[in-house]
């Protein structure tokens, strides 16, 4: 994240940060943003199982902005820029089905403490917290009754038991940031900007991902979104995989064939791997994506048991 010597503006900012099911999080007032939470997660009505009731260490296995929560709060279209008027999604995923323990987001501007909310995971059976298959999400909803200021230098400290889990940085754009309606490539005369490559158990109609994650059944199928900056109209976006360097498959898609959204100030690419006979067990997987034969990067994912 850039961080520049910026000259901060006094705003009188009312926040609102909402958490689990309508309830009101308490949250201490900022001198310049007070703002209240709330965090939305929901549970199942499911007794947890056997192993998870009594695991003890509580893991994080994934922090990540979204645009879009599903109503698991698993993230829907994840990303780390949001506009002024928010709001800001942020899913935490857990492994197993933990029983207890305080989950805490503190969100910060420039240092300037915002607001935060705490979830209990005790509060499994009233809605709270929803699991789904051996793993938990938590989500937390940021939405400011003003817009934020634009920049880049805003944090999000998360806690279980009031011991550090990790920071997460995210970006407000210029309120001017969004391009008309009526542009139809943001790229003419400029490189294609890759913003984000997900890999993931679903994708969604306008293929952005759907519940991240890098690791799948030997089954498949493997779901990789690429969401490209701007309004992507031509150019050969190419996805090769290996397997301990030993090529897989690779499959190829004309983006002049793509329809976007009217709304759409990104481009998303969506690719699915599904093999004849199941893959083996291992974190040896590769991908590598190109754009016109330019290799833009190589990402990995694994296959689980």
């Amino acid at each position: 994240m850039s961080i520049g010597t910026l000259r901060l503006v006094l705003l009188t900012l009312l926040m609102m940060l909402v958490a689990g099911c309508g309830g009101t999080a308490p949250a201490e007032p900022a001198p310049e943003a007070p703002a209240e939470e709330e965090a939305a997660p929901a549970e199942e009505e499911e007794s947890p199982t056997e192993e998870s009731a009594g695991s003890g260490d509580i893991v994080l296995l994934n922090a990540t902005f979204a645009r879009e929560l599903d109503e698991n709060q698993a993230p829907i279209d994840p990303t780390e820029t949001f506009p002024p008027e928010g709001p800001i999604y942020l899913s935490l995923e857990f492994e197993g089905r933990p029983e207890s323990g305080l989950v805490k987001a503190e969100y910060y501007y420039q240092d300037q403490y915002i607001t935060e909310a705490t979830v209990d995971f005790a509060d499994v059976n009233s809605g709270v917290i929803f699991s789904v298959g051996e793993n938990t999400f938590v989500g937390f909803t940021l939405e400011p009754d003003q817009p934020f200021p634009a920049g880049d230098e805003y944090t999000v400290e998360t806690f279980v038991n009031d011991e550090p889990l990790g920071t997460y940085t995210f970006s407000i754009e210029s309120s001017g940031a969004e391009p008309p309606a009526e542009t139809t490539d943001d790229t003419a005369g400029g490189p294609a900007v890759l913003l984000n490559a997900t890999f993931a158990r679903e994708l969604d109609a306008d293929q952005a991902p759907i519940d991240p994650t890098d690791t799948f059944p030997p089954e498949g199928p493997i779901y990789l979104s690429l969401e490209f900056e701007g309004r992507l109209q031509s150019g050969i976006v190419t996805a090769v995989y290996y397997y301990q360097d030993e090529l897989i498959t690779e499959t190829s898609i004309d983006l002049a064939d793509t329809t976007l959204p009217d709304a759409a100030t990104s481009t998303f690419v969506g690719f699915s791997l599904a093999p004849n006979q199941p893959f083996p067990v291992g974190d040896e997987y590769t991908v590598e994506v190109y754009l016109d034969d330019g290799l833009l990067d190589t990402y990995t994912f694994s296959i689980g048991e």
